[in-house]
């Protein structure tokens, strides 16, 4: 039986047959018995710890970016590795299984890392200002985050401040336009120049609206 007592009696029985002379161990009759309970136990043993690696790379089931299942790999991982060849024989058909779920976990993490630095990214923009370092974190945030792909930018759980902070950031550029309009409009003499400039201004807000639609619909 595949049982501990049985593997005390056998190891028992090995370790005083290896302790006679070559004179004793010819007197022993009965040595094929111990010999095949060594053979069955291993069959047993071997089974066992193949089934128990087989049950835990099911158990892995549907690979999702956790750490559990992360976990869950990693363990199947190291309990296949410490198989002798003839367990890992047993286990052959599940090993494409485990070699799945190990490249999908990579391929999870891969577009976790991507989208992490996009998440990083907009948390630099800190307070919106008008000024041109303001605007290039948020032009920086927006680029990458164009270039995620579907799944990844669902793990940008604060896309939102990226939003506002464009949002914010048009406040001020038109808020600014409306100012400099105002002063200008007060003053005597040609208007030409700075009308010229807060032109340019709504040019810049106005491209910047559109470069957002450009890449929200790529």
């Amino acid at each position: 039986e595949y049982t501990s007592e049985s593997a005390g009696k056998i190891s028992a029985a090995r370790t005083a047959y290896d302790a006679l002379t070559d004179d004793q161990k010819p007197l022993v009759d009965n040595y094929d018995m111990l010999t095949g309970a060594e053979e069955v136990y291993k069959d047993f043993d071997d089974n066992a710890k193949a089934e128990a690696v087989v049950d835990m790379i099911s158990d892995i089931g549907e690979v999702e970016f956790t750490a559990e299942t992360e976990g869950k790999i990693e363990a199947a991982r190291a309990a296949y590795d410490a198989l002798t060849d003839d367990q890992k024989a047993i286990v052959a058909d599940y090993v494409d299984t485990l070699i799945a779920a190990e490249n999908d976990y990579a391929v999870l993490k891969g577009y976790n890392d991507r989208a992490n630095r996009v998440i990083m990214l907009i948390k630099a923009i800190g307070t919106v200002e008008f000024n041109d370092s303001c605007k290039d974190r948020i032009v920086e945030a927006r680029n990458a985050y164009a270039e995620l792909y579907g799944i990844e930018k669902d793990i940008v759980y604060n896309y939102n401040v990226l939003l506002a902070s464009e949002d914010a950031y048009l406040e001020l550029v038109e808020a600014k336009a409306r100012e400099r309009k105002n002063y200008y409009l007060g003053c005597e003499g040609s208007i030409a120049t700075p009308a010229i400039g807060m032109m340019i201004l709504l040019i810049g807000a106005t491209c910047f609206v559109l470069k957002r639609k450009d890449k929200e619909q790529a």
